[in-house]
């Protein structure tokens, strides 16, 4: 029984760094058609290389669920995992509405539409598969992805060196006659600034000490997030940096996030030379305030609905352009807060996942992380992780 969890995690490792891999295979066709004839150009990525993504994290799935099913067919395990701690129970509860909310809406909508859902919400579901994961498991793929990860800055930043030229005729320049925005090897600007993001994070916390790190860090990773003209995870990076600043000392930051928050909104529209960012973010504070109807406080009727899939297939005006509108169309207004609950909880564990929890958080105001790869596979690894190796109350050493 040992052999067959032990060989199950290891197909599992090589499948989820074979999936990081394959990511710029998946969209570089698309992002050079782009960049070397016209960001408008016709997309000419192969559709079986679309999709082998999404196959493979479902192959991941499953195994992951056979190696649950194994686990749980020990009567001591299955007592065990009954043990829930706080952030555990948020969870479980986040499950609770997810699988009623699916149920519910099956009787109203078509099956595309929910398929559409699963595909999105399947990563809050591997939250749970991946804390099967032993620590050397988390350590053997945190190991593997650093590598990945650099590989990917490097190659941003060259597509993006031609792009800051390409793009203005689409994005508009900045000052200095450069595109407002890049896209790097991925589809949209903001996928390539949540990749940065959770780049900047992985780098900074599990790469070894080094000049390269430095550089990674401090420079190249910075540019990258420039160059992307998304503001949000700069936003995020900023936050992060006053918790630094002043020391994690959480009641003078009550006084001092306020303000800073208000001169972000006054100072950054300007330095970024984009005249419509103001109405940009406002407009998706409108999407998240329309999808908290009064329908769905409970559970959700329109589980699917509130994926960029269903928006394809529907062509539905409504897009949910962040987590917060995602989770609250899909799953309603309490399993969203319930979500939101235990990225809190899991954030005051240590000042390392309160870090994490404040870039992520703050990139889900503008990004649907669950549909953007390869960041919703990381980003569902990377909270199981937190979550199985919760501390003392900001005691982590390791910041």
């Amino acid at each position: 029984m040992q052999n067959k969890k032990i060989a199950i995690s290891s197909i599992v490792k090589k499948i989820f760094v074979f999936v990081l891999i394959i990511t710029p295979f998946t969209t570089i066709l698309d992002s050079l058609s782009r960049t070397l004839i016209s960001y408008t150009a016709v997309t000419v990525t192969p559709l079986y290389l679309s999709l082998l993504d999404d196959f493979l994290i479902f192959i991941i799935f499953l195994f992951l669920f056979l190696k649950l099913t194994i686990y749980l067919s020990n009567k001591t395990n299955f007592i065990q995992i009954l043990k829930l701690n706080v952030a555990e129970y948020y969870y479980v509860m986040v499950l609770f509405f997810i699988i009623v909310s699916l149920i519910i809406s099956s009787f109203f909508s078509p099956a595309l539409i929910i398929l559409s859902g699963l595909r999105s919400i399947l990563f809050i579901f591997l939250i749970g598969l991946f804390m099967l994961f032993t620590q050397s498991d988390f350590l053997h793929i945190q190991k593997k992805t650093i590598p990945i990860l650099i590989i990917f800055v490097y190659l941003n930043l060259a597509l993006q060196a031609l792009q800051a030229f390409s793009f203005a005729n689409h994005f508009g320049p900045t000052l200095f006659g450069l595109s407002q925005r890049t896209i790097g090897f991925l589809k949209e600007p903001n996928a390539l600034s949540l990749l940065n993001i959770f780049s900047l994070y992985f780098i900074h916390f599990y790469m070894e000490n080094s000049a390269h790190k430095t550089l990674l860090v401090f420079v190249l990773l910075p540019v990258s997030l420039l160059l992307s003209g998304s503001i949000t995870p700069i936003i995020g990076i900023f936050f992060v940096l006053l918790l630094y600043i002043f020391r994690f000392n959480f009641k003078l930051l009550l006084l001092i996030f306020p303000i800073a928050f208000l001169l972000i909104f006054l100072i950054i529209p300007e330095l970024a030379t984009r005249p419509g960012l103001m109405s940009s973010l406002l407009a998706r504070l409108d999407i998240i305030i329309n999808s908290a109807t009064l329908n769905n406080i409970f559970f959700s009727t329109h589980f699917g609905y509130g994926t960029n899939t269903a928006v394809m297939l529907t062509g539905s005006t409504f897009i949910p352009e962040s987590v917060i509108a995602s989770l609250l169309v899909n799953i309603g207004l309490l399993g969203t807060l319930f979500f939101y609950i235990l990225l809190f909880k899991i954030g005051i564990n240590s000042k390392k996942n309160l870090v994490f929890v404040m870039l992520m958080g703050v990139a889900s105001v503008t990004n649907v992380i669950f549909e953007s790869s390869p960041v919703n596979l990381l980003f569902a690894f990377e909270l199981a992780y937190l979550l199985k190796n919760q501390t003392k109350y900001l005691k982590s050493s390791n910041v």
